[in-house]
């Protein structure tokens, strides 16, 4: 076997760095394109909750800085994204004053957990569509209803999610539009606990497995459509072996 050519690797790696850079740029500007001032809305929480804030310009000057919001846009920019590289992602300004690393090691649980559960779903259900799709026996219903749903494939996860959570929290009320679990419950593990994060979950897990199910359908069905011509499924075809 041939090695991979070090050029190959270099663009590789190369294009990777330059996406992530691009990425994290357009990420770190769009907030920035926002007229709101995170300083003073910090400011207008404190003053709503002490009814009102003595020194509210110096005040706000210091919350400022604390965010870092006070430097031109350049020098925040690179300060960011290096302090990105060491995982250094400063004070939350939604969350203040909080750090960012803080809330990604709250929230990081919940996200792994939901997105193992939904690609072990996912795995299972676009499996067996696509081998149902290939399959002598099938209905012809299900051969042609599993292709249509396919085109949810195409939908990013957010949007699916939100219209999930449109029709089914927002307009039938059948499920929370927010929380990972009932605020009146503490985490534990519990029975209740455990239904309680099921029922938060189902509409995100659900927006997963619909657009991503698709790809695993049409893995298994290339696959069963190569299988079907191998020599040996014809002998033990042969040999009476039944079909299903």
């Amino acid at each position: 076997m041939r090695r991979i050519p070090r050029e190959y690797l270099i663009k590789r790696a190369v294009t990777l760095v330059l996406t992530v850079l691009i990425a994290a740029t357009i990420i770190w500007i769009i907030p920035r394109l926002s007229p709101v001032d995170p300083a003073e809305i910090a400011l207008g929480r404190m003053a709503a909750g002490a009814g009102s804030v003595a020194n509210s310009e110096e005040i706000l000057a210091q919350l400022r800085a604390q965010m870092g919001i006070d430097q031109p846009l350049i020098v925040q920019y690179f300060k960011d994204i290096t302090g990105a590289l060491v995982f250094d992602f400063g004070l939350s300004t939604a969350a203040f004053p909080t750090p960012v690393s803080t809330l990604i090691l709250n929230a990081l649980p919940w996200t792994l957990g939901l997105m193992i559960l939904s690609l072990i779903i996912t795995f299972f259900i676009g499996n067996l569509l696509g081998a149902l799709m290939v399959w002598e026996k099938s209905p012809n219903l299900v051969k042609v209803a599993i292709p249509a749903a396919m085109v949810f494939t195409s939908i990013p996860p957010i949007l699916s999610g939100l219209l999930l959570m449109w029709i089914f929290s927002a307009q039938l009320r059948w499920f929370p539009l927010t929380g990972a679990y009932s605020i009146f419950l503490e985490p534990a593990w519990t029975w209740e606990f455990v239904q309680s994060v099921i029922y938060h979950g189902f509409l995100p897990g659900l927006s997963i497995v619909i657009a991503t199910f698709g790809f695993w359908a049409l893995g298994m069905r290339g696959l069963m459509i190569t299988v079907q011509g191998k020599d040996y499924v014809t002998l033990a075809k042969a040999n009476g072996l039944r079909p299903r």
